[in-house]
């Protein structure tokens, strides 16, 4: 993922186990800085999964509001997250839009 203007963003890494576990708890601190972990028992971009994104990875990066495009994904919650906290408008694209708008 990038800013339009080229800037690469930290990734996120989603990690099958369950949260607070012995991954969360001894592994973590082990892997390398400036990126977000997250657990998932099925390794799946579920709510919480979700929540930790925008609100450990996007807001630090969000210095002025914005516009964060998404493809596929809609949650009441999203737009509440970005709008209130990130200061930054969120466009939900239509399923399988994807493939319109990619050169």
């Amino acid at each position: 993922m990038a800013r339009g203007d080229g800037t690469k963003l930290p990734m996120l890494f989603v990690i099958r186990g369950a949260s607070g576990g012995r991954i969360e708890k001894n592994e973590f601190p082990t892997f390398p800085a400036g990126h977000v972990h997250a657990m998932q028992n099925k390794t799946w971009m579920d709510d919480d999964v979700w929540k930790t994104y925008l609100r450990s990875l996007l807001l630090p990066m969000f210095v002025e509001p914005s516009v964060l495009l998404l493809n596929n994904l809609f949650s009441d919650e999203s737009y509440w997250i970005v709008n209130e906290e990130l200061s930054t408008h969120l466009i939900a694209l239509p399923a399988n839009a994807t493939s319109v708008g990619q050169p």
